[in-house]
């Protein structure tokens, strides 16, 4: 699917502009990157990123280029992100105009940096989004873990295999601060199941709605031009 039929209607909903704007930092959702954990056997940095580049060739098929890659390196692995490359001009032709300029992050990688900015520790947090469940380890300013799932398309009821999904994350987590990013009614469906209630579980200031944990994360990623 074509990155601008799936973001248009949310895009123009939530942001009406009367004027293109300069700056569109985005977070994008599941099915819309890749990101992966791998081995990492070289010490050189160049060596590091052509590795990296490897494996996501080999992942996804792809030439060179045809993907922005970024990286992290935790210990004697590294967490990759693969976005395609066009996705930029096809979201940036939402906006009808030439000057608008579109930065983008997987969106557990926003989420990340947003709730850092919250707990300034380690901590697990989990992402509930478009079908898919993502789970992230951090420890200090690092990734140490990363996994995101789906329930299978051949089972019914999908919101309630997506909070079965997140509890069995949930109960598989180290204990410690726990953020959640999901919408409202998961959370409430959660905390009837009460697979929360042993959680130290990490709220955003004033009671805001969780996912603007992701939003903020883009625009500091992005604006530091720092995915990882």
């Amino acid at each position: 699917m074509d990155p601008k039929d799936r973001l248009l209607p949310a895009i123009t909903n939530s942001a009406p502009y009367r004027e293109p704007p300069g700056l569109c930092c985005l977070a994008l959702p599941a099915g819309l990157y890749h990101i992966q954990k791998v081995p990492l056997e070289l010490a050189e940095t160049v060596d590091q990123r052509s590795q990296v580049c490897w494996e996501v060739e080999q992942t996804l098929a792809v030439n060179g280029g045809e993907y922005r890659v970024d990286y992290a390196v935790t210990g004697s692995s590294a967490i990759w992100v693969a976005i395609p490359s066009l996705y930029a001009n096809s979201i940036g032709s939402i906006f009808g105009s030439p000057t608008t300029e579109v930065r983008l992050v997987a969106s557990p990688i926003a989420l990340c940096r947003g709730v850092q900015e919250e707990c300034g520790e380690s901590f697990a947090a989990f992402l509930v989004e478009s079908g898919w469940v993502t789970r992230l380890q951090i420890t200090g300013s690092s990734i140490d873990a990363v996994s995101t799932v789906s329930p299978s398309n051949s089972e019914p009821n999908g919101a309630g295999n997506l909070l079965e999904l997140l509890g069995k994350h949930v109960q598989a987590s180290p204990t410690g601060k726990t953020a959640i990013a999901c919408e409202p009614d998961l959370v409430s469906d959660a905390k009837a199941t009460r697979i929360l209630d042993k959680l130290d579980q990490v709220r955003p200031t004033d009671d805001a709605d969780p996912l603007m944990w992701v939003a903020h994360g883009a625009a500091l990623t992005t604006l530091d031009e720092d995915l990882l």
